[in-house]
């Protein structure tokens, strides 16, 4: 029986929903891992720790390339927002991947926080690119048709 090929980037969609609106983001990459807390409770007359571990939200790393400015100015925006004390408007990432089988697989990180953003240029002939990185509180799965 022949294996199933692992999928690639080019099966992978990802959808931004920045403060309420949808902003388009050309991803060259995209990471999600959970952060939080290692636990070793040492207990007397046991030969090893008892583990455990203490979620506390999830990093997303999102590098990109830019045709346009929306990206830089949506992100502009939002921090004079949050520098007038406005109430911070809700933001989430939607991803749906296609693996190689003609299944579907949807997640979704909620309770996006935009973190230190970066866009760069440099040479004659590079490309820009834009990094991306956030946290969110949770990453779900979702049902897909």
């Amino acid at each position: 029986m022949a294996e199933i090929p692992f999928w690639k980037g080019k099966d992978a969609k990802l959808l931004f929903i920045f403060e309420a609106n949808k902003l388009l983001v050309d991803h060259v990459d995209f990471e999600v891992g959970i952060e939080g807390d290692d636990i070793e409770d040492d207990v007397c007359g046991e030969d090893r720790a008892r583990l455990d571990f203490v979620a506390s939200h999830y990093s997303v790393v999102l590098n990109a390339m830019q045709t346009k400015t929306d990206q830089i100015t949506a992100f502009i925006n939002s921090q004079k927002t949050r520098d007038q004390r406005a109430v911070p408007k809700i933001s989430s990432m939607g991803i749906l991947i296609y693996p190689n089988n003609g299944t579907q697989a949807a997640f979704q990180c909620r309770d996006y926080i935009l973190g230190k953003w970066k866009m760069k240029w440099s040479g004659r002939k590079a490309r820009n690119s834009l990094a991306i990185p956030g946290r969110c509180k949770y990453f779900d799965v979702l049902p897909t048709l």
